[in-house]
């Protein structure tokens, strides 16, 4: 009679929770410290100076702020490569492998038994935790739970990801700490081969950025750690809350979703593989013969473009304006080759890697590699030259001198000087080239946030000369024509609220006789009234922001004094950042700003008379009277030096 097929085998898995106690142990206990624990800390601490009216909904965020802190996914990542590789490490050395082969245990069973296996070590902690929770809670009369239910939920969809991805990791290779490894690349490799290709494009190409983040959830840990490593958590608004960055929950669970739905295939996969594994593979690097060339291929370009990519840095070839193509093909050639038959060598475990079939493979690496590059000089794809159109654009940012969002009735000069920029890249590259290290230039990015929900960044360095300053139709001219503005100014200074602006303190950096540095401090009816003044030199255009490489050509009238307000705005009230995105100010919060100004400033400068902050013992100086004074100081230091 034929015996019935089992697909779990009850033994094994008593022996999986047996053997392995460790890890689900110390995978339970950090579940208790970081959920339980911290929810019991935040909730039973002392609040004395929170108000009574406040105290229930400031309980109610520390705990939110608790149970949000508890969702890691390094941690939980981690334990699933260990639980993983745990289970499966009977496949790394030979005599293992084919002793428990041998059992009259069909593969089928084995490896459904230790997934289950796995699933439990990291499960049931996660349940334990959250029923811990709970009691907890009760204990210390916190009835708003759903906090609790969104981090199970979470946790759980990010749990089948990490032990598919780890199980499928383990599985390919052969070695324990190939696996380990293996899985750290698994979780990174799509994010690293992107920025060496954006790295390469920014070498070669004009006025490319390493701001591209298509395709981030393909690297799941970067991407979880991204999502929930530091935010606080609002459930109540259905938002994650960190710096003003709001993230939609339900984006959230469509993202952990997408995750658990894909895991399923990925122990399908991992199924199939574990089917057609031999035996005899035990402690190869790779096991899967299909994914040796990946392995080989995507070694040599993500390291061999990387030492490329620095060796072009560290001879000082690199123009920030791009077109470095001849310096960079022999180094990336080289580099490539030499990782590519280093990676051959450990997937062989022999140095005699010089085959007519490797020689040939290599050959054609470098053949695709120069076909890349020349594919990228050429812009064929018009990501260099693409500049969208008005009627594209949802909102825009520059940043330069100072970040700013632009304003709807100006995206026609935006993308005039966008146009400019590409217009002038021959000249200004010609300019690196001939400077080297020697040149004088600043920078401007652009961003654009577009209708189709896309983001497009371009970063554009310029020089700063003599000869390119008296030219009327320079990009610096028009930067300046459309940024120094006073409302731009305004928003930089004080967010959109400009004229809701409610003052606290504020200071001002002073020099005293013998010039050393002095702070006045200003109260809240000085502040107002310094501001007035300078919003009407704003208004009159008296007040101007430099950029370093331009102080050279302002340190007469620049002044080193720094005047500093604080103040309060309504809540959401927005401002642009140098990241190129709007962030938002809590009414609860101080703002504060620093401002520089110029003896243009003459209504400013007036009201400090006017207050008593500027005396004839308390003045301004200027850059180039501070630069004096520090080179005569260090002369006098040096001369004090030597006689002694």
């Amino acid at each position: 009679m034929q015996s019935k097929k089992s697909f779990f085998n009850k033994t094994i898995f008593l022996k999986n929770l047996t053997h392995y106690w460790p890890v689900w142990t110390c995978w339970l206990l950090v579940c208790l410290y970081r959920l339980p624990f911290r929810i019991y800390v935040k909730l039973s601490a002392d609040f004395k100076d929170i108000a009574p009216a406040e105290y229930e909904s400031f309980l109610e965020q520390q705990f939110l702020e608790a149970v949000y802190n508890a969702i890691n996914p390094t941690l939980l990542f981690l334990f699933s490569a260990i639980a993983a590789i745990a289970l499966f490490s009977y496949l790394y050395q030979a005599r293992s492998a084919h002793m428990i082969h041998a059992l009259p245990v069909c593969r089928e069973s084995l490896f459904i038994t230790n997934i289950c296996s796995g699933l439990c070590f990291l499960i049931i902690p996660q349940l334990i935790s959250f029923l811990a929770s709970i009691f907890v809670c009760f204990f210390l009369r916190m009835t708003h739970l759903e906090g609790l239910l969104h981090w199970l939920l979470l946790s759980l969809g990010m749990t089948l990801a990490a032990f598919s991805l780890a199980v499928f990791t383990a599985m390919i290779t052969g070695h324990t700490v190939a696996a380990l490894v293996l899985f750290g690349i698994v979780n990174f490799a799509f994010v690293a081969v992107r920025t060496q290709v954006l790295c390469i494009m920014s070498t070669i190409s004009y006025g490319m950025t390493l701001d591209f983040d298509f395709g981030d959830m393909l690297s799941p840990l970067y991407f979880l750690v991204r999502k929930f490593g530091s935010f606080n958590i609002f459930f109540g608004t259905g938002e994650l809350y960190d710096d003003f960055r709001f993230i939609e929950m339900g984006s959230s669970y469509l993202y952990v979703g997408i995750y658990a739905l894909a895991a399923l295939l990925l122990f399908v996969l991992t199924y199939l593989i574990y089917r057609k594994k031999r035996l005899e593979t035990a402690g190869d690097l790779i096991t899967v013969g299909f994914l040796k060339p990946v392995i080989r291929w995507g070694a040599a370009f993500a390291l061999g473009s990387f030492f490329a990519y620095m060796g072009v840095a560290l001879l000082r070839d690199y123009s920030p304006a791009g077109g470095d193509l001849l310096p960079l093909i022999p180094l990336l050639l080289v580099a490539e080759l030499a990782v590519f038959f280093a990676a051959e060598m450990l997937l062989c475990k022999s140095f005699r890697v010089f085959r007519k079939r490797r020689l040939l493979e290599g050959g054609i690496l470098a053949a695709a590699t120069l076909v890349f590059l020349v594919f990228i000089h050429a812009d064929l794809l018009h990501l260099e030259r693409r500049i969208p159109k008005e009627d594209e654009i949802e909102m825009a940012f520059i940043s330069g001198d100072y970040p700013l969002r632009v304003n709807p009735s100006d995206y026609g000069k935006l993308v005039a000087l966008h146009q400019d920029f590409l217009d002038s890249k021959k000249e200004i590259q010609r300019y690196f080239r001939q400077q080297k290290s020697g040149a004088n230039y600043s920078s401007l990015e652009i961003f654009y946030y577009l209708k189709n929900g896309s983001r497009l960044t371009r970063r554009y360095y310029y020089p700063v000369e003599d000869r390119y300053l008296e030219q009327e139709d320079y990009v610096l001219h028009q930067i300046m024509a459309l940024s120094a503005r006073p409302e731009y100014y305004l928003q930089h200074h004080f967010t959109d609220a400009y004229d809701q602006v409610t003052f606290v303190e504020g200071s001002m950096d002073v020099y005293t006789a013998g010039n050393y540095l002095d702070s006045y401090l200003l109260n809240q009816a000085q502040c107002g009234r310094i501001y007035q003044a300078l919003r009407q030199d704003m208004e009159e255009g008296n007040y101007r922001i430099y950029s370093y490489p331009l102080f050279d050509y302002v340190k007469d009238k620049l002044f080193a004094n720094t005047l500093f307000l604080d103040y309060t705005v309504p809540d959401g009230s927005t401002y642009a950042y140098y990241d190129g995105e709007q962030h938002y100010t809590s009414a609860k919060s101080i703002q504060s700003t620093s401002i520089t100004l110029t003896s243009d400033c003459v209504h400013t400068l007036a009201a400090l008379e006017e207050l008593g902050v500027l005396t004839d013992r308390q003045r301004m100086v200027t850059q180039e009277e501070y630069e004096l004074h520090l080179e005569d100081k260090f002369l006098e230091d040096s001369e004090r030096v030597y006689h002694q």
